[in-house]
């Protein structure tokens, strides 16, 4: 490792953003931990980063890693990252989650790795996938982001540790970037170490085929996860019809009170509503929520969170009866 390049990893952490002021990229703290994870790795790493984003990382990576492949679903992400001229580096335009045994055949051409950066969509299965991906690719390190905000990511993290240490598979761990408690972004904190590095030093390809077996096995969501996130649903719906009440309480027109008001109209109102919410549901998760495994509970009631928060109530239907 060059004095050079000390200095040139010196030079982009004093002038690249910080999280608090791009939720889309690591802290600062993060960057400045990861390159001298990297560069005691003597900067020989060939490294896959799953999440361009802005490509904030990936201009560290560049200097630290002896080549760097990014993948993003995104193609304005991936042109800018081509258009930098980064001779070590490639960026790939694919979606990681549909086709996935065509990503592992377009990632393979550009192979072999040593580490890889999840950092891509933050939930459990998608965070599962990245590190099987990785870990299949023969990445020996796997650098999780955003384990300290998002408890999918960390499940995530989580298994593949736990897995490895059943399975007598060496393993070291290592926090990156802030510390727990410390502030993110917006009014988001810390729960835990901002990132983890779980590193194999010694995994044969034998115990790289059994760890990626038993990370496919799953529990299915139980009845009572189930009968929890249904009661959640719920509880939106009736948030909703309350406002929608108050609403329409508050226009003063004793037309749209009395519709409002009727068994029929309101058993209506509140199946649209739980439609509504489970069809935007499954569009997030990909799929219906009893499909998922058990980790992916704590995904799901975020999801439903930000799908309350988004919505405004829209007493629409009733204008339209009365006009």
């Amino acid at each position: 490792m060059s004095k050079h390049t000390k200095e040139r990893v010196e030079a982009y952490l004093a002038s690249c953003p910080d999280k608090s002021e791009n939720k889309a990229t690591i802290s600062r703290q993060f960057k400045k931990d990861l390159a001298q994870y990297l560069m005691e790795r003597d900067c020989k790493d060939q490294f896959l980063e799953l999440g361009t984003s802005y490509g904030h990382t990936t201009q560290l990576l560049s200097i630290v890693c002896d080549r760097v492949v990014t993948v993003d679903n995104v193609l304005s992400h991936t042109t800018t990252v081509m258009g930098w001229g980064l001779k070590n580096v490639k960026a790939l335009v694919a979606d990681l989650y549909e086709d996935i045994p065509t990503i592992i055949d377009k990632l393979d051409e550009h192979g072999p790795y040593t580490a890889s950066l999840i950092d891509a969509v933050h939930t459990y299965v998608n965070s599962l996938s990245d590190a099987k991906l990785s870990i299949l690719l023969g990445c020996n390190s796997l650098i999780f982001d955003d384990t300290g905000l998002f408890d999918g990511v960390n499940l995530a993290y989580q298994k593949v540790l736990k897995v490895a240490q059943n399975l007598n598979i060496q393993t070291s761990r290592r926090p990156m970037g802030k510390l727990p408690g410390s502030f993110a972004h917006g009014d988001k904190i810390f729960k835990r170490s901002e990132g983890e590095v779980i590193e194999f030093p010694n995994i044969t390809d034998k115990q790289r085929r059994e760890l990626i077996i038993e990370l496919n096995k799953e529990e299915p969501m139980s009845q009572n996860l189930c009968i929890c996130i249904d009661k959640r649903i719920q509880e939106i719906v009736s948030e909703k019809m309350d406002e929608l009440t108050t609403w329409i309480n508050n226009m003063g027109n004793a037309q749209i009170i009395e519709l409002h008001s009727q068994r029929e109209n309101q058993l209506a109102t509140k199946e649209r509503f739980t439609n509504t919410i489970n069809r935007e549901l499954h569009e997030k998760l990909g799929r219906s929520y009893d499909c998922l495994p058990e980790e992916s509970y704590s995904d799901i009631m975020s999801i439903l969170h930000e799908i309350d928060e988004e919505h405004e109530v829209c007493p629409n239907p009733y204008l339209k009866t009365v006009q």
